[in-house]
């Protein structure tokens, strides 16, 4: 499978904008294509057509890195990828058509992830990688452009216009001047004429598209670590346009942890700022490992709505931290799922951080102490908070224990030695005997139970064993 691939504005309502070569346009969006410029006019012609036409001078090496990003993206189609710069990916698929549920299923993802990352693609099937190359750039229609049979590839490439070939450029209109059009034309030349006045290229070129000469490829490899980055067309502080152009980093990284079935609990986005001698960084810290691209959006929209840019940004780079394995789990048929349920806390726990700071979200944490007043502390959501546990696997929190502490125990009147608390308390559980603190001054000599009140709601109190003793409402349970 071979895609043709042409680069898209970044920002969503960028005007018209095109990319230029020696003055020369080399690509322009659909604005600009709306006010009739073309590849291949000169600047000043297009300046007449579209006044409000911006530009860009083409980047070869951000071509060529643009071009091994989306390779490490498209590791979660298949581990089998090839690049052919400057705009050129070829990916194996044979063995990921039945993962997908069929070849068309598999092109329409790869093409519609290939959008949300901000390219355009045409993509070509075929036998042989040339062959796919081939068809990509032919101007077939879509169903005409995946072939799977060797014969039908023969016949099809055959019917091509010289100009889809690589080394066509020159040769172009020599070729069409002595009546070779199609690539059919050529092959029924004599061979050792056409190598004589054209070279070997180019039927080198038709023999691996035509599958009678091997056709290796240089496998690509995608980096340990990401890193990626986006030049925007416009510097902008607006977070809007921000956003959107981190969706299209954070969709790229998803990619490339689904290829390795992995996530990352930290991200780093840094701003260069137009006229401005520091970066702007934004660090994202997930509490569980996660691979998604939605998530990742939603907790900068919380980050970009409390906190503005300085200075307007004309380029973000997105780093992340330590890539972690993702464990498969078995999804389930219930709609209320308890393991999806708790899945969803930490998601909620980390978009309040984006939004509040981590200062103002705090986690409780267990520790080894007895008395309930201070067997838990506050601390950071990174340190162990709602949702963590010890190396057992266990809370380290008996139980059971009210949801609500009164911070001073408040002490409860007495009848015939029955404790009350609007009423005549019910002993439901206990004793449990709490005898610690004497290393620190605050000795606790207690005895708790679970009690039920007269309204049926459930308290925690214990009874004093020091002199003078008595009974103390110490908790309320939800």
């Amino acid at each position: 499978m071979s895609l043709d691939l042409l680069k898209r504005g970044q920002q969503h309502d960028v005007g018209p904008l095109a990319v230029v070569a020696d003055r020369q346009i080399v690509a322009c969006n659909e604005p600009a294509a709306a006010m009739g410029v073309r590849p291949d006019m000169k600047v000043s012609a297009a300046l007449a057509l579209c006044p409000l036409l911006k530009w860009r001078d083409r980047s070869p090496a951000g071509e060529r890195a643009a071009l091994a990003d989306i390779a490490s993206w498209a590791g979660q189609f298949t581990s089998h990828i090839a690049l052919q710069p400057p705009y050129v990916l070829l990916l194996e698929v044979g063995g990921s058509v039945r993962y997908f549920n069929g070849l068309g299923n598999l092109m329409r993802k790869v093409m519609e992830g290939l959008e949300a990352l901000g390219f355009a693609g045409r993509f070509g099937v075929a036998p042989t990688p040339q062959g796919a190359v081939l068809l990509a750039r032919s101007w077939l229609p879509t169903s005409d452009r995946a072939v799977i049979d060797r014969t039908v590839l023969r016949e099809r490439l055959l019917q091509l216009p010289v100009c889809v070939l690589e080394n066509s450029g020159g040769l172009r209109a020599t070729l069409e001047g002595i009546g070779a059009d199609h690539l059919g034309d050529v092959v029924a030349l004599p061979r050792a004429g056409v190598n004589r006045r054209f070279g070997p290229e180019l039927l080198d070129e038709l023999d691996r598209a035509l599958g009678s000469k091997p056709d290796p490829r240089k496998m690509f490899t995608a980096p340990a670590k990401f890193e990626t980055y986006i030049e925007l067309a416009y510097p902008t502080a607006n977070s809007e346009p921000l956003l959107f152009v981190c969706k299209r980093l954070f969709n790229q990284l998803e990619g490339f942890l689904s290829a390795r079935r992995a996530g990352v609990t930290r991200l780093v986005l840094t701003f260069k700022l137009d006229h401005h001698p520091e970066p702007a960084v934004m660090t994202l810290d997930l509490l569980r490992p996660s691979d998604e691209a939605l998530h990742f959006t939603n907790l900068l929209k919380e980050r970009l709505a409390r906190k503005q840019l300085q200075a307007p940004a004309e380029r973000i780079t997105l780093q992340v931290g330590e890539v972690v394995p993702l464990y498969e789990r078995a999804l389930s048929l219930l709609p209320d799922d308890p393991q999806q349920q708790g899945e969803a806390l930490p998601k909620l726990l980390e978009r309040l951080c984006a939004r509040m700071g981590a200062q103002a979200v705090r986690g409780l944490r267990a520790v080894p102490d007895h008395r309930p007043e201070c067997a838990t502390v506050t601390t950071e959501l990174q340190d162990g908070g709602p949702g963590r546990r010890t190396h057992s696997g266990e809370a380290t929190l008996p139980s059971p224990r009210p949801f609500w502490l009164l911070t001073t125990p408040q002490p409860l009147r007495e009848v015939q030695s029955v404790p009350q608390y609007g009423g005549p308390l019910k002993l439901l559980a206990g004793p449990e005997r709490i005898e610690s603190g004497w290393w620190d001054g605050a000795d606790a000599r207690r005895d708790y139970f679970v009690a039920e009140t007269v309204e049926q709601s459930q308290v925690w109190v214990f009874r004093e064993r020091r002199q003078p003793g008595g009974w103390f409402l110490h908790g309320l349970f939800a």
